[in-house]
């Protein structure tokens, strides 16, 4: 009995044909595949791209990447938030240093330890997706914020 599907399975002896489809390829195991009962020998048919997933991930490879108008938008937003932020640090950073004589190095640490706790901008925009679907705002496809 083996896992790998999505409960333990038989697996039998007999070979299969080379160009056998890949739900007929019985007597196969594949990567993760873990024994739960009984005993078997292996044998390595495929390694790395020639694999399953192999081939898997070079497809993956090939998948052209998409930009929706939202993506586009919170980019565009990314910029400038964070020219903003960099911004307002270094005018914070030169007013500490030549006004209030502070030592740089310290300094530019803390505002360096300030500035990124200031949160990221997924946590906004994981805010403003569900307000803007609530406003009857086009936003269809957002893959992932993270």
């Amino acid at each position: 009995m083996l896992t790998g599907e999505s409960v333990p399975v038989g697996k039998c002896v007999p070979a299969v044909a080379e160009d056998a489809a890949l739900g007929d390829r019985h007597s196969m195991l594949w990567s993760g595949t873990l024994v739960t009962q009984g005993t078997a020998r292996g044998l390595v048919v495929a390694t790395g791209q020639a694999t399953e997933i192999g081939r898997i991930g070079g497809l993956l490879a090939r998948v052209e990447q998409i930009t929706t108008p939202l993506v586009q938008q919170m980019d565009h937003f990314a910029r400038w938030l964070s020219f903003l932020i960099l911004l307002a640090a270094a005018l914070l950073l030169a007013y500490a240093y030549f006004v209030g004589h502070r030592d740089f190095a310290e300094t530019f640490m803390v505002i360096l330890r300030r500035t990124d706790e200031t949160g990221s901008l997924s946590d906004i925009c994981m805010v403003v997706t569900p307000i803007g679907r609530r406003q009857g705002l086009p936003v269809f496809d957002l893959h992932a914020v993270e």
